[in-house]
C-alpha cells in the first residue's frame, strides 16, 4: 500500500436543538443537542441497509463507524467516527490516462465511489456545548448534511422513547477570533450585502415561487446606510441570524470604516475556524488513513 501525505482542513461549529411547544403562545427552547450520543448509538444498532440515507437524488450517506472517549476531570465525551456517502445514478464508461482507451463502467447504478468524512463531537458538561469538528470533504458530506440525517434519526429515536417530536436542529459557526470583534469596533458600517436563497422570493411578500426556474439560487440583498451614519446594529442582528445556522442566508460581506478612518472588508466566507491537519492518503484507493486522522483530531479537541 503506498502512502502519500495529504493535508486536510478541519472546520468548528456547535450543534443545538431547537424545541418547539404550544401552550398559550408558541414558544421556542434552544440547548445544545445533549442527546446525539443516545441516536449516534441508535443508530449504530440498526442494520447497515436502515442505517442509509439519501441526501438527494443521487447521494446517500450513512454512519459507518463511532467510538467513545470520556475526560472526567474535564467533564466531557468525545465521539470519534466517520461518514461514507457515495454517488450513484452515474457510471460512464472508464477511461485509461495513459493509453486513451475506454471501457465500460463495471460499476451498477446503485453503486457509487466511497467518501469518507471523519468527525470528533465533543459534549462538553463545562462550557455548556456540543462541538461537532468536522473534516472538510468536498465530494464527502457537509454539517447540513450530517444534520438532516441526525435529525432524521433523533426523531425516530424520540418517538421510541415517547419524546416529543417537535424540535429541529441546528449548528452555529465557531467564528475565527475578531470577525465579530471586527465588526463591533468598527466606526462606521456603511454596506451589508446579505446572500439569501432564492426561495424567499417565494414569500408572501412577494409571491414569485413560480417563476424562479431561472433566477440563480442565490441572490445578494445589498443593505446601504444613509449618507453619513452606520447600519451596525443591523449588520450585528443579521450575522446573528446567520450564525444561527439559518440556511437562508449563505453569506455576509460587511464594508465599512475602522476606528481610523481605514476601509475594512470583512466577509463570513473566511469567518469559520479551521485548522489544517496532515495525515497519510492511500493513493491506490484515496482514502485517508482514519487512525492519524483520530490523533490529529485528538489534539485539536484537546484545545478547545
Amino acid at each position: 500500500m503506498a502512502l502519500e501525505p495529504r493535508n486536510i482542513k478541519i472546520l468548528y461549529k456547535t450543534l443545538t436543538k431547537y424545541q418547539w411547544s404550544r401552550g398559550d403562545t408558541f414558544a421556542e427552547r434552544s440547548s445544545p443537542f445533549w442527546e446525539v450520543l443516545d441516536v449516534i448509538e441508535f443508530i449504530s444498532k440498526k442494520s447497515k441497509k436502515k442505517k442509509i440515507r439519501d441526501l438527494n437524488s443521487d447521494k446517500f450517506c450513512f454512519l459507518e463507524n463511532f467510538f467513545v472517549t470520556e475526560d472526567s476531570g474535564r467533564q466531557r465525551k468525545v465521539i470519534y467516527g466517520f461518514f461514507k456517502s457515495a454517488r450513484n445514478q452515474f457510471r460512464p464508461n472508464l477511461v485509461n490516462r495513459r493509453t486513451g482507451v475506454e471501457r465500460p463502467n463495471p460499476k451498477l447504478l446503485v453503486e457509487g465511489d466511497i467518501e469518507k468524512t471523519h468527525f470528533a463531537i465533543v459534549i462538553d458538561s463545562v462550557s455548556k456545548e456540543v462541538y461537532f469538528i468536522h473534516e472538510y470533504n468536498f465530494h464527502g458530506v457537509t454539517v447540513k448534511d450530517v444534520l438532516g440525517y441526525l435529525k432524521f434519526f433523533a426523531k425516530r429515536f424520540a418517538e421510541k422513547k415517547n419524546f416529543k417530536k417537535t424540535f429541529t436542529l441546528k449548528h452555529q459557526i465557531i467564528p475565527k477570533s475578531g470577525f465579530i470583534e471586527t465588526l463591533q469596533s468598527m466606526n462606521r458600517v456603511k454596506v451589508a450585502d446579505v446572500f439569501i436563497a432564492k426561495q424567499l422570493l417565494g414569500s408572501d411578500s412577494l409571491n414569485l415561487s413560480n417563476k424562479l426556474v431561472n433566477v440563480k439560487s442565490e441572490m445578494k440583498l445589498t443593505i446601504g446606510s444613509n449618507r453619513r451614519e452606520s447600519i451596525k446594529s443591523t449588520a450585528v442582528d443579521i450575522f446573528n441570524v446567520f450564525n444561527s445556522g439559518d440556511a437562508s442566508i449563505s453569506k455576509i460581506r460587511i464594508e465599512g470604516k475602522d476606528s481610523r478612518n481605514n476601509d475594512v472588508i470583512i466577509d463570513t466566507s473566511f469567518m469559520n475556524k479551521q485548522d489544517f491537519i496532515t495525515v497519510d492518503r492511500n493513493t491506490d484507493t484515496g482514502e485517508l488513513v482514519s487512525s492519524q486522522v483520530y490523533s490529529e483530531l485528538r489534539e485539536l479537541v484537546e484545545a478547545i
